[in-house]
């Protein structure tokens, strides 16, 4: 095998560099042996295969100071970066930086003196699965993983080196260059609140100890479902307070599309409690938002709900109550009649679902997700994990 040249090898370095460099990658931080944070190589690989245009990066942070405000997390962030206007009505948690390393140092800067600046003992022990107080017992499952909570776990010594390595792990795409132009998305997670344990807080607390499917499902619905819901968010105020913001933004809106309610008949894996619900639309679109056209309708057809599936749930009017009356509000009791009672119906039905829900995706919603995508490139963008 002949020795390559200088020139060649650099050219292979700089070529092999530039394809590391724009591959999507995912970072998260740990935050100790008490917290243990980090999103698992399974978990990476359900957020990978999504192909959203962006780098995502987690980190928990102690929430005895957190207070559910980024700005408490990032107090100089907050001064020189904020998008609203000074005594601005505002709504989402969010800051918007280019991507430099003076950013970067201002980001690593504060989020470190957060945790210095944080309680050794977060948390009081306290019996768990007993009511305290005010009558209110704790829940101690998370998923499928069940826990006790004990007093002074969290490290800050061991924290902050540990940051200062993480940090720099993640200079290079929270710097940017000319061969990396993809957003880079900071999702902040408070711990575990000490007075609630939902998945829904968003906060990541031992995430790779979790099965599988539960895994999945957490992370699909903070970094997919509520993503599509964060874009939603955004247009809206843009677009009714244009004048609060310091930044212009876009305001096309993913969530505004035709056949609003015909999405609702389409169960995605690990989402299932949104199926036949208005916020179903975020689990549908959020998982083809980047498929082929072929792949979407695959999923599409896949996903749909069967005859029998939908003549169990009128038949057992009891047991789905809300999705009776989600039916209800959708399809007149003639034509779900008609539909329960024909298989050749039924096809016709779930045909012209699917077909809708294409036209939406193709029309609607991918160009205005790609409006987002196209105007984030070459930013940070600081989100709060309890807020996508």
């Amino acid at each position: 095998m002949n020795k390559l040249s200088r020139r060649e090898f650099k050219e292979l370095l700089i070529e092999w560099r530039n394809n590391f460099i724009s591959e999507r990658s995912i970072h998260s931080f740990r935050a100790g042996e008490g917290f243990e944070g980090e999103i698992s190589d399974f978990g990476k690989s359900v957020l990978k295969n999504l192909n959203y245009p962006a780098h995502l990066i987690t980190i928990p942070v102690p929430d005895n100071n957190y207070q559910t405000r980024l700005e408490n997390v990032f107090p100089n962030v907050h001064e020189k970066h904020s998008i609203y206007k000074k005594n601005a009505i505002t709504g989402e948690d969010i800051y918007i930086l280019e991507k430099s390393e003076f950013n970067y140092n201002l980001i690593k800067k504060d989020i470190i003196e957060f945790y210095k600046d944080s309680n050794n003992e977060e948390y009081e022990e306290y019996d768990l699965g007993k009511p305290n107080e005010y009558g209110d017992v704790q829940d101690s499952s998370y998923g499928d993983l069940r826990f006790s909570l004990q007093k002074g776990y969290f490290s800050k010594k061991e924290i902050t080196e540990d940051l200062e390595a993480f940090f720099n792990e993640i200079k290079s795409i929270m710097c940017g260059s000319k061969d990396d132009d993809l957003p880079c998305f900071l999702s902040i997670h408070a711990s575990y609140f000490s007075y609630e344990f939902e998945t829904s807080t968003g906060g990541l607390f031992k995430i790779s100890k979790l099965s599988e499917d539960t895994q999945e499902s957490f992370l699909k619905w903070l970094f997919s479902h509520d993503f599509m819901h964060l874009f939603g968010t955004l247009a809206r105020q843009v677009k009714k307070n244009k004048n609060n913001y310091k930044v212009k933004m876009p305001d096309n809106n993913p969530e505004e599309h035709e056949d609003k309610g015909i999405d609702c008949f389409f169960k995605v894996k690990g989402m299932e409690e949104s199926f036949l619900t208005g916020d179903n639309s975020a689990s549908v679109y959020s998982q083809i938002i980047y498929m082929s056209e072929q792949d979407a309708l695959n999923f599409l057809e896949n996903t749909h709900v069967s005859r029998k599936e939908l003549q169990d749930i009128v038949e057992n009017k009891k047991n789905h109550e809300y999705s009776n009356y989600f039916l209800s509000l959708h399809l007149e009791e003639d034509y779900l009649t008609k539909i329960l009672e024909s298989e050749e119906e039924f096809n016709k039905f779930k045909k012209d679902n699917i077909n809708k829900v294409l036209i939406s995706l193709i029309e609607n919603v991918k160009p205005a997700v790609d409006k987002w995508f196209e105007y984030f490139k070459n930013k940070i963008i600081i989100i709060d994990g309890k807020l996508t």
